[in-house]
């Protein structure tokens, strides 16, 4: 499973919208990914999304270890009259503690609903990516509030499971949610304290 890190310096004040993460997730064609809010330390809220200014620093993982054509397309991208000045494409290590940007309404699913959507989009998705493999179908997510629109998730289950997790974020109904890691919190701190609500659920 790749992670993929494109930074920018932007020349513009960019606007970030759910319509411009959607242009990115696009151009990752077929692949199971998932794709991050756009982060930096200068951060603007708007009616429509966020303005980002200067800095920027885009997280994508895809469920494959390899990148393809999928990296010479994302460095094409340009944000606030630029293109991306720095790119990275690793291998990650399966982490289960990590948080998500979401608002309030995400944080009041019952433990079954969220298990059952689990079960309903990870399930079938391992058995895509794994082709047959033996592996343990195990894989319960432990959601609890950590700040204003920010939920820590513990990922319980076979490596396998929790590595896709990683790689596709977290799939519970309507909601798309990237999962960061310890490292990002910062960042996502900053981010949820300019905007919140509907946004928030908008821009993931």
């Amino acid at each position: 499973m790749l992670e993929i890190v494109l930074r920018w310096d932007l020349k513009s004040p960019t606007l970030v919208t759910e319509g411009l993460i959607q242009q990115v997730s696009q151009l990752l064609e077929d692949v199971p990914h998932s794709v991050s809010h756009i982060l930096g330390k200068r951060i603007y809220a708007s009616e429509y999304g966020y303005y980002i200014v200067k800095d920027a620093t885009l997280k994508v993982r895809l469920a494959t270890n390899s990148v393809g054509s999928a990296l010479k397309r994302l460095l094409k991208t340009s944000l606030g009259g630029a293109f991306p000045y720095y790119s990275s494409a690793k291998v990650f290590k399966p982490f289960s503690e990590c948080y998500v940007l979401a608002n309030e309404n995400f944080g009041e699913q019952s433990v079954e609903s969220i298990q059952k959507a689990i079960e309903e989009y990870y399930f079938p998705l391992a058995q895509q990516i794994y082709q047959g493999k033996p592996i343990n179908y195990a894989l319960i997510p432990v959601v609890k509030p950590y700040k204003k629109n920010i939920y820590k998730v513990e990922l319980f289950g076979s490596e396998e499971m929790i590595v896709l997790a990683n790689a596709v974020g977290l799939k519970v109904w309507h909601f798309g949610l990237f999962l960061y890691e310890n490292s990002d919190l910062n960042l996502i701190a900053k981010l949820s304290q300019k905007i919140g609500g509907s946004r928030l659920e908008s821009v993931h």
